[in-house]
C-alpha cells in the first residue's frame, strides 16, 4: 500500500497523523492519546535558508508572510505568476469535481504535498535571457534547486516575456496567463473511482479546483486531464491501485487547453522561472520529478466544458477496492 498523503481538505492533520502511523505500523483503528510521535509524517525541517528565501517571496508578492503560516511539514511554495493571473470569467474550480453536491468528488484535483523524495539537486547557474529548452516542478527555489528567480521574474505577470512570438509553434498561442494554448485537442483522458460511475454517467466531471503539481495553466474554468490513456494509467496506480479504478476518455475536439509537455518542450525559459528552478535543471529531471510528477502523467488542463456528460464514454472498468484488504496491506 502507497504511503498515506494529506488530504487537506478532507482531514485534519492530527487524522493524517493517525492514519500514517496506522500505515507506517501496518495497523488499523483509531489512536490512542499520545501513540503517535509529534512528527509522525512530517517532510524534513526547513533549514534557515529555505525560510529565509520563503520570507524573500512574501515580501517580493507585497503581502503578509502567511506561506510561513501554514502547518509544520506543509511544503512552502513562492508565489506563482499563475497565481496572480486575471480572475477568470467563470468561478475557479480543476481533475476533481466537487464543486455541485452531486457530483463526485476527485483526488486528482486534491493531491496533497508528494511522498516522493526532493527532486536530485541541481547547481546549474542561473541561465541568461533567452529560450531554452525544459519545463518546471512546483517547488520553492533554493540553493540545492538552482538560483532563485530575481525580483523581475517573480513578478511576471500576464503573457510570457521570454517566449518571442516567431518561437511560438504553429496551432499554439501564449494565453493570459503566460502558457502556450491550443484548441486541438482530440481525444484525452481521466480515471476516477468506480464508486463515482453513475455519479460521473449522469452529470460528467465539474471543474477542477486545486491543481497541485502545476497551477492552472489556462484562464478560466478547467478540467485536469491526461494526453494519453497510458498516462492516465499511472497516475490511476499511484492513487487508487491497478485494476481499482475507471478510465474515461473524453472528446476535447474544439475545446481550448494547454499541454504541461507542450510547455516543457517550447516554453521552458517562463515555466522555469514561475516555479523557482533554471531552464537547465528542469532539462535535467525525469518526468516523475518534473511538477509532482505531473509530466510523467502527460497532465493536460482543458476548458471545463468539455467534461459534460454527453463528450464522456467509460473506456475501461474497474474494482472498487476493498475497504478491509486494504488496510491489511
Amino acid at each position: 500500500m502507497t504511503e498515506p498523503r494529506w488530504q487537506s481538505t478532507k482531514e485534519t492533520w492530527s487524522e493524517f497523523q493517525c492514519r500514517h502511523f496506522n500505515w507506517n505500523n501496518r495497523q488499523s483503528g483509531t489512536c490512542e492519546a499520545g501513540s503517535v510521535p509529534a512528527n509522525e509524517g512530517k517532510q524534513p525541517k526547513q533549514s534557515t535558508l529555505d525560510i529565509l528565501l520563503a520570507i524573500s517571496f512574501a515580501v517580493l508578492a507585497g503581502g503578509p508572510t502567511e506561506m510561513l503560516q501554514k502547518p509544520s511539514g506543509v511544503p512552502v511554495r513562492p508565489p506563482s505568476p499563475m497565481d496572480v493571473s486575471p480572475a477568470p470569467s467563470r468561478p475557479s474550480s480543476p481533475m476533481d469535481v466537487s464543486p455541485a453536491p452531486s457530483r463526485p468528488s476527485s483526488p486528482m484535483d486534491v493531491s496533497p504535498a508528494p511522498s516522493r523524495p526532493a527532486s536530485p539537486k541541481d547547481t546549474s547557474p542561473t541561465p541568461a535571457a533567452g529560450r531554452p529548452d525544459g519545463t518546471t516542478a512546483d517547488r520553492p527555489a533554493d540553493s540545492a534547486q538552482g538560483s532563485a528567480p530575481s525580483a523581475s521574474h517573480a513578478g511576471i505577470r500576464g503573457p510570457d516575456p521570454y517566449l518571442s512570438p516567431n518561437a511560438v509553434p504553429r496551432g499554439m498561442h501564449i494565453n493570459e496567463v503566460g502558457m502556450l494554448e491550443k484548441s486541438s485537442f482530440s481525444t484525452v483522458y481521466r480515471v476516477e473511482r468506480p464508486g463515482l460511475r453513475e455519479e460521473i454517467a449522469a452529470h460528467g466531471f465539474s471543474p477542477s479546483n486545486h491543481f497541485g503539481g502545476i497551477q492552472k495553466m489556462i484562464q478560466g474554468d478547467a478540467i485536469i486531464v491526461s494526453e494519453t490513456p497510458e498516462g492516465a494509467r499511472i497516475f490511476g496506480n499511484g492513487e487508487y491501485g491497478e485494476g481499482h479504478y475507471d478510465l474515461y476518455a473524453i472528446d476535447a475536439k474544439g475545446y481550448k487547453g494547454a499541454s504541461l509537455k507542450d510547455n516543457v518542450d517550447y516554453n521552458t525559459e517562463f515555466v522555469a522561472h514561475a516555479t523557482g528552478r533554471t531552464a537547465e535543471a528542469l532539462k535535467k529531471l525525469p518526468p516523475r520529478e518534473v511538477a509532482e510528477g505531473a509530466l510523467e502523467f502527460l497532465e493536460a488542463h482543458i476548458d471545463a466544458a468539455a467534461g459534460q456528460a454527453s463528450k464522456i464514454h467509460l473506456l475501461e472498468r474497474g474494482v472498487p477496492r476493498d475497504r478491509k484488504s486494504s488496510d491489511s496491506e
